[in-house]
C-alpha cells in the first residue's frame, strides 16, 4: 500500500506510512494513511501553517487536503477489498498530527 501511495499520490517532500487491520464485520482491510515529512525543516514549515489555522492559503497544505480526499475516494474503487479509515498529516510520530479526512460513518 505504501509503495502504491508514494507512486500514485505524490506530495513533494513527503512519504506515506500506513497502519492496517482486517474488519471482522466487512472482511475488508482497513487502512489509516499517514503523511510524513521527508525532513525536519519541511515538517516544521507545514506544522506552522496548520497551527496558524490557514492551511487552505498555502498551496502545499491545500494540496494535502485535496490528495487526502482523492485517496479516500479513489482507492476503494481501485480495490473493493480495502477501506480507507483516515488520512492524517503527522509531523513526527507522536508529535503533531492533523486529521485531513476521516470516514466517520464507517470508522
Amino acid at each position: 500500500m505504501e509503495n502504491y501511495l508514494n507512486t500514485h499520490y505524490v506530495i513533494e517532500n513527503t512519504h506515506y506510512i500506513t497502519d492496517s487491520w482486517k474488519s471482522e464485520n466487512t472482511g475488508k482491510i482497513n487502512y489509516t494513511v499517514k503523511i510524513l515529512p521527508n525532513n525536519k525543516e519541511f515538517g516544521q514549515e507545514i506544522n506552522e501553517i496548520f497551527k496558524d489555522g490557514i492551511p487552505y492559503e498555502d498551496v502545499r497544505t491545500a494540496a494535502m487536503f485535496e490528495i487526502a480526499e482523492r485517496i479516500m475516494n479513489e482507492l476503494p474503487e481501485v480495490n473493493d477489498t480495502i477501506h480507507i479509515d483516515s488520512v492524517t498529516w503527522v509531523s513526527n510520530i507522536n508529535e503533531f498530527q492533523v486529521m485531513l479526512i476521516q470516514d466517520y460513518e464507517n470508522s
